[in-house]
């Protein structure tokens, strides 16, 4: 990785080193639980080096996206072919192209990855028709919601449109049509069958996911389609008949929908 990837790209705060030698455990971070408590020995080892033995920086994350952008554009030859770039930066099987997230079109064509091990949460995106993109690293396993909001305020500030804040018309539902999408779904993921649980409590409908166990409030934008408050994510309920609600769908962004079924009986709606 250093002769192919880390050297070529100047990454010279990145190494694959695992376990990290003592000599460099100063310059890490130490990960955080949810709760705020620092990890058992500041990190976990991981045996996967690949998707999760890389120790860098923001800095070096976004010197890796400029040289791939770089070689695409055929200004720099430091990694591989342009033509092997170019198809990297190709959407392959969506939202993918040969390792990246690839997405948007004209000047808001972007490519990145996101990522996180027990403890830490980072994010990557780069613009490289416009030569602007970002490099976020978080140190606890709530990261992301602050990687979200920093993206927010970076996409609005450059004018990121795909990627900046929405607004959105919330229409008034009652009880009884919040309650007909209430209830616990099982969302098809990565060959795993996610429980999620859609509650109505205090006139509010909360979806609670297992890695959001605090919940997160869906606002209504009609009665079969909703808008998740913190991370903007889309539901949209679907129906076998003209009131029985069966399925739910989230769009988490481009090519990303996932798709879960309404689990009956007695962990089925509340009443």
């Amino acid at each position: 990785m250093k002769e192919y990837v880390l050297g070529p790209a100047g990454m010279t705060s990145s190494t694959y080193e695992q376990p990290l030698p003592a000599a460099r455990a100063s310059e890490a971070s130490s990960g955080h639980l949810a709760d705020g408590t620092m990890i058992p020995g500041r990190w976990q080892v991981y045996p996967e080096m690949g998707p999760a033995g890389l120790w860098t920086t923001p800095s070096d994350l976004i010197r890796w996206a400029m040289e791939i952008a770089a070689t695409r554009a055929g200004r720099s030859t430091g990694f591989f072919s342009q033509a092997l770039a170019k198809e990297m930066l190709t959407v392959q099987k969506a939202p993918t192209g040969l390792g990246p997230w690839v997405e948007g079109t004209g000047l808001q064509f972007r490519f990145g990855h996101g990522g996180d091990n027990a403890g830490f949460h980072a994010d990557l995106i780069y613009l490289p028709e416009l030569g602007q993109g970002l490099a976020i690293m978080t140190n606890g396993d709530r990261g992301a919601d602050l990687i979200e909001e920093i993206q927010l305020a970076i996409a609005a500030e450059y004018g990121w449109t795909d990627l900046g804040p929405r607004v959105v018309t919330m229409v008034p539902l009652g009880a009884a049509a919040l309650r007909r999408v209430a209830g616990t779904y099982l969302f098809d993921y990565e060959h795993q069958r996610i429980p999620t649980t859609i509650e109505l409590t205090g006139g509010r409908l909360i979806a609670h996911w297992p890695v959001q166990p605090a919940g997160e409030e869906l606002l209504p934008l009609s009665a079969l389609t909703f808008v998740s408050a913190d991370h903007g994510y889309r539901y949209q309920f679907r129906t076998s008949g003209p009131k029985k609600v069966t399925r739910a769908v989230v769009d988490l962004g481009p090519g990303r929908p996932l798709t879960g079924r309404r689990k009956v009986g007695p962990a089925g709606p509340p009443h």
